[in-house]
């Protein structure tokens, strides 16, 4: 909290109150912080007495993501490497921690982002925050498949980092 006075000529003052936070500031608890603010204003014509106006404002500050997982569409952990048929129709769900604002998820099969297939839901988590769902279904093909790497990265739009999911082998058979 930083107090400032400031004259706007000889006779009066503005007193202000600012709040500086920096970009991606975040807090514990992941909940709207309610603060109130407060202007004051001084004048010959008032007698000397200064005069106030209050606001109370809820504030939602940034919550950075914690984790980002991969798992099988009945929410089970994957296996390091996927032995999987050629052709079989397959389903991979990406969960993020809960975030504010809600993470974006990008899904990668070796270096290429896949963007066809991707259903992505945000959903209710703790304290009014909301967290992603993100499905990848698609059909494995051993030509672009075989012996790449899956994986899912979350990100959130007020920090620069990035979060990655296990890297998991596909391993095609029935060539």
């Amino acid at each position: 909290m930083v107090n400032n006075t400031a004259p706007c000529d000889q006779l009066e003052a503005i007193y202000t109150s600012t709040l500086h936070l920096t970009r991606g500031t975040t807090f514990q608890g992941n909940i709207p912080f309610k603060t109130k603010f407060v202007c004051g204003i001084q004048h010959p014509a008032l007698d000397g007495v200064i005069q106030y106006s209050e606001n109370s404002h809820y504030v939602n500050f940034a919550v950075n993501l914690t984790s980002v997982i991969l798992k099988d569409v009945n929410d089970n952990a994957l296996p390091s490497t996927m032995e999987l048929a050629q052709g079989s129709v397959v389903i991979l769900k990406c969960v993020t921690s809960t975030s504010r604002p809600t993470a974006t998820v990008r899904w990668y099969i070796g270096s290429t982002n896949v963007v066809s297939g991707v259903e992505n839901i945000a959903k209710p988590g703790e304290n009014g925050l909301e967290y992603m769902e993100s499905n990848l279904t698609f059909t494995l093909n051993s030509n672009e498949h075989h012996s790449k790497y899956i994986y899912c990265q979350a990100y959130s739009s007020l920090s620069s980092s990035v979060l990655q999911s296990t890297q998991h082998m596909l391993s095609v058979t029935g060539k």
